[in-house]
């Protein structure tokens, strides 16, 4: 029988591998977006909802991926994805003020 920490972990990985799978599809919705033809998204809702998407999924992946690895390995993991965080708000903040 697993125990609760095992159970977490799997959740918590399940939890990241989902938001690392949403901030690729937002950020390249956001950035094709902001430097595509104009007549692709003319509202530029696409940017807006793409931005507002990658920094949200960013933030989760931060949180959930130290949990799903082992206590050893947490500390490095949290500052890969706090760096992540950071690049991904620097970088999506800057299309959308831009645009």
């Amino acid at each position: 029988m697993p125990t609760m920490s095992r159970v977490g972990r799997v959740l918590a990985g399940a939890v990241a591998v989902v938001a690392a799978t949403v901030l690729p599809l937002a950020a390249w919705t956001a950035g094709a977006s902001r430097f595509g033809p104009a007549d692709r998204d003319p509202h530029g809702f696409g940017l807006i909802l793409g931005a507002v998407l990658a920094i949200a999924a960013a933030v989760v992946l931060a949180a959930a991926a130290p949990l799903a690895v082992p206590a050893g390995q947490r500390p490095r993991v949290q500052v890969l994805g706090a760096s992540l965080l950071v690049v991904v708000v620097v970088l999506v903040v800057a299309a959308v003020l831009t645009a």
